[in-house]
């Protein structure tokens, strides 16, 4: 070796050569920043070398403090998100809860209100010629039952929950007579026109000289009754005028008691009496 050859760092100054698995800890890195810059500037700036790998370090200490602290803030914000969230969703679960019992009283309310309509309909129904059917095809889950009063058709759409009130009311078949297509304020018109007229009683439906030969009570609840008591009269004064007075009233049959809903007995009822 020259004296002009820079000597190499002395065996126990120089840290051996670590494989690039090796974990480096700081005194580890200390030595390497140091060995690189002792060998750049030579023996005589060893001190200088560890001088300088001290300062990068303490800057490299500084910037994993600021990285770990930046780590912790960002952990707690995301345990404050999360705890937010679900102090949130129990919030929401609980006026989700809250808003289904309010929706399940209303449909209860609201189908209260529906029987009750459907018993006023039903009587109704009872006290005119009436059938009920599954017969609008823009709302095939709802029956509709049609109600021929003296003021004219009436109708309403009932639901499957209400068909027990309807079992006096007779199924629509084909000879039954269908919509009228009556909107639904003529609808209206019409029951406040069945409201308003007068009551119509056996007196004043039966010429004088014909209810001078009847015996008749105050009131009767289906024509058949009155067209019974022109029949007896027939018999009793052999008039023939009582006689087609009762076949009229036998035609005129609103088929069920005004005030029972009972399907009224009459023997002209049956399937071929008439005939």
């Amino acid at each position: 070796m020259t004296t002009s050859e820079t000597p190499a760092p002395d065996s126990s100054d120089t840290p051996a050569r670590r494989g690039p698995d090796t974990v480096r800890t700081a005194p580890d890195l200390r030595d390497q920043y140091a060995t690189a810059l002792y060998d750049t500037y030579g023996q005589q700036d060893r001190d200088r070398s560890y001088r300088i790998a001290d300062t990068v370090l303490a800057v490299r200490d500084r910037e994993m403090e600021q990285l770990r602290a930046d780590a912790q803030k960002w952990a707690d914000l995301s345990a404050d998100t999360e705890r937010t969230r679900r102090l949130h969703k129990d919030d929401a679960d609980q006026y989700e809860e809250c808003l289904r019992q309010q929706l399940a009283a209303a449909e209860t309310e609201r189908d209260a209100v529906y029987r009750e309509r459907a018993r006023l309909i039903a009587h109704l129904a009872a006290l005119h010629p009436s059938h009920i059917g599954h017969t609008d095809p823009n709302a095939p889950e709802w029956a509709v039952v049609i109600v021929e009063s003296p003021a004219g058709q009436l109708s309403w759409h009932i639901a499957e929950r209400d068909m027990d009130l309807f079992a006096h009311v007779q199924p629509t078949n084909r000879i039954c007579r269908g919509w009228d297509g009556h909107t639904v304020n003529k609808k209206y018109e019409r029951m406040q026109a069945l409201t308003e007229a007068p009551h119509v009683s056996a007196l004043e439906q039966l010429p004088p000289r014909i209810l001078a030969l009847l015996d008749l009570p105050p009131y009767l609840s289906t024509a058949c009754e009155t067209a019974a008591a022109c029949a007896r009269a027939s018999q009793e004064h052999l008039l023939m005028v009582p006689s087609l007075l009762a076949r009229h009233l036998h035609e005129r049959c609103r088929l069920t008691h005004k005030f029972t809903g009972q399907p009224c007995t009459c023997p002209c009822h049956q399937e071929g009496s008439r005939e």
